[in-house]
């Protein structure tokens, strides 16, 4: 096969076998096996007379895509934007037709919700940096929706804003507001869930900090769902409306990123329901 001139779009054979490679790799991650990314990008320049750079990029390529059919894919290769359209095509096709993988990421999305071991503290990361594909956007038929499934685990939204309500009273105690820090409420279970945030805490000057809470057990690029309930808080909020994403949940080193202010400016946002009623012409 080795046609891998600089500047030369993949072949259908190159493309062909970097999905498989791809794919391989996402099934063994799935299931817990070991495997070697160093080993199998190799094994494809051999095949391909690609570059190790290259070969990387079109992983973080297929990456993009699956992110776009709203799946599992290796956390290892960030979503990168700009996919040939061949490759792409490949992707998809591989995907609807691998049933198995599906059951291996639905099989992954059932595992129980663990609470975080006692005195595991959140770390703090910056929020991610996202190339936004426009596929990720784009209409497609998706048999299994994986954010969306993930995000409704009722069991692992409440062990995040637990782990949140404990981060919050640790950080105003740690700034010497020891009264404030007693003040904290997880008001999603206080007061219901509608009121667009999960919970209340407070800066240190005492004023409120409104905080609407996302878990995932994914990596930090992993997208979330946002309501229309909370989006317009945000937009009412801007000064005390937060939204905190607890990633990598249910692992040794969970972590949390936060946002401030109205979420029109800080995501891209994409429609995913519409309320509908029938209406006379």
């Amino acid at each position: 096969m080795n046609s891998g001139e600089i500047g030369q779009a993949w072949t259908d054979d190159e493309i062909a076998a970097i999905v498989e490679s791809y794919f391989g790799m996402l099934r063994r991650e799935l299931v817990g096996e070991s495997y070697n990314k160093a080993e199998e990008n190799r094994q494809l320049q051999a095949l391909t007379g690609r570059s190790k750079g290259a070969i990387e990029f079109k992983h973080c390529n297929i990456s993009a895509v699956l992110q776009g059919l709203k799946s599992f894919y290796i956390e290892g290769y960030k979503p990168r934007s700009n996919v040939q359209a061949a490759l792409r095509e490949a992707v998809v096709e591989h995907w609807v037709r691998d049933s198995a993988l599906q059951q291996l990421m639905l099989n992954v999305v059932g595992e129980p919700v663990l609470q975080l071991p006692e005195g595991t503290v959140l770390d703090m990361a910056p929020p991610p940096n996202i190339e936004v594909d426009d596929y990720a956007f784009s209409r497609h038929v998706v048999r299994h929706d994986f954010v969306r499934l993930e995000a409704e685990k009722r069991g692992l939204g409440h062990a995040g804003e637990l782990a949140v309500v404990e981060f919050e009273q640790r950080r105003l105690h740690n700034l010497g507001q020891k009264r404030l820090a007693e003040r904290v409420d997880h008001v999603s279970a206080t007061q219901g869930d509608g009121l667009g945030f999960d919970v209340l805490s407070f800066e240190t000057d005492g004023q409120e900090r409104l905080i609407e809470v996302k878990t995932t057990r994914r990596v930090k690029e992993w997208p979330f769902l946002v309501t229309r309930n909370e989006l317009q808080l945000s937009r009412d909020e801007p000064e005390r409306f937060y939204l905190y994403r607890v990633f990598q949940f249910c692992t040794p080193r969970p972590c949390l990123y936060t946002i401030r202010g109205v979420l029109d400016a800080s995501c891209a946002l994409a429609p995913t329901v519409y309320e509908a009623r029938p209406s006379i012409a």
